[in-house]
């Protein structure tokens, strides 16, 4: 179903951030992707529990961005 192969895409782009963090580098487009998966799914979700998931997310992810902006 088309929800199986959203929630598999942001997976996706969640374990390439995974990586990242434990290597210590994430690139900073990867970063931006998520935040457009995200942005995407938190405008198609009815379910309260998963937007805030995806809010808790969205935030972790404008952290790292800021994080990677502070460093130039």
């Amino acid at each position: 179903s088309k929800g199986v192969a959203r929630a598999e895409d942001l997976l996706q782009h969640l374990e390439i951030i995974r990586h990242g963090l434990l290597a210590g580098q994430i690139p900073r487009h990867k970063l931006k992707d998520v935040v457009k998966v995200i942005s995407r799914e938190q405008e198609m979700s009815q379910d309260p529990g998963l937007r805030q998931l995806l809010d808790d997310i969205e935030l972790r992810v404008k952290v790292e961005l800021a994080k990677l902006e502070m460093i130039g």
